[in-house]
């Protein structure tokens, strides 16, 4: 699957969740979404170097131009989030995993939130906040973010492994449909 037949399938199947989506489909998209972050940040960047130069790069005049390329990102993101999650759980189908792994990372990282959260609102009221208290919270949030690193480090090797060969539970192989079209007939 080339790069653009990549992009056009993800767009089509935009919410499609059951399937299963080859190593190509899946890492093309991921390609377009690190150019569109880079070339974002690039644009970032230049619209930044007039600033530079009339001296005036302060937070005021970083804010004004932030805001906006902020507001713009959060859309192009929301767009690009239900693709993103189907593609991931199709590429998942095809190493017959279920999606619902991506839930399992999401909701840990929800968890790992929680006692950030509590350290930094604790921090306030430091009367009653003590050593013990962030002693166990910090040892919580590290446990819970190496899971989240060892779950994202699966993901990393799910989804450069080969799908599994011939149909699973998830689908018929993606790739036979290939390999019968390259077949010619004699």
């Amino acid at each position: 699957m080339t790069f653009g037949e990549s992009i056009k399938t993800c767009f089509r199947k935009y919410a499609v969740f059951k399937g299963r989506a080859m190593r190509s489909e899946y890492w093309w998209f991921v390609l377009l979404l690190l150019l569109i972050e880079i070339g974002f940040s690039f644009v970032a960047g230049l619209l930044m170097i007039p600033l530079l130069i009339k001296g005036q790069f302060n937070a005021e005049s970083i804010t004004s131009i932030q805001l906006p390329l902020s507001i713009v990102m959060i859309v192009i993101e929301l767009v690009f989030l239900l693709p993103s999650l189907a593609v991931l759980t199709r590429r998942l189908h095809d190493r017959n995993k279920s999606g619902w792994w991506i839930v399992v990372y999401y909701l840990l990282t929800a968890l790992c939130m929680v006692p950030m959260f509590l350290l930094f609102t604790m921090a306030d009221h430091s009367e009653q906040f003590n050593d013990k208290i962030t002693f166990a919270l910090t040892f919580v949030m590290s446990i819970m973010a190496i899971l989240l690193l060892a779950l994202a480090i699966t993901f990393l090797v799910w989804c450069c492994q080969r799908g599994t060969i011939g149909p699973n539970k998830y689908g018929p192989d993606p790739l036979e449909k290939t390999y019968v079209d390259v077949i010619p007939d004699n």
